[in-house]
């Protein structure tokens, strides 16, 4: 876990905004059916990272993975989106769910 860095918060919603995604206050609002809701995590502790904890994002699709990567790009810059999703790793939540985690990365509440 190398990559020590924030976004901020206007930075996320407007990451959200250029994906077309709408965050939604519980996980379990993913199961309704709307394909572009995501959940976000500002403390998710992942796999290996013992007790660790970094900005993650539940998502319903890896369509919206890219999407939200993507819009990382446009916000942040080439530069900066690439080292924080070269540092992403993913889980499975469930049937259809996935979380799309940044080691490393946090955000400025």
């Amino acid at each position: 876990m190398a990559l020590l860095t924030t976004i901020t918060r206007e930075q996320l919603d407007n990451i959200l905004n250029a994906a077309e995604l709408h965050e939604t206050g519980t996980e379990t609002d993913l199961s309704c059916g709307v394909d572009d809701l995501v959940y976000v995590s500002k403390a998710y502790s992942g796999r290996g990272m013992y007790g660790a904890t970094c900005l993650g994002f539940t998502l319903s699709s890896h369509a919206n993975a890219y999407r939200l990567t993507a819009a990382m790009g446009a916000i942040l810059g080439a530069g900066k989106a690439r080292q924080i999703v070269s540092s992403a790793a993913t889980d499975i939540m469930g049937l259809d769910d996935m979380i799309l985690y940044f080691p490393g990365v946090t955000l400025d509440a």
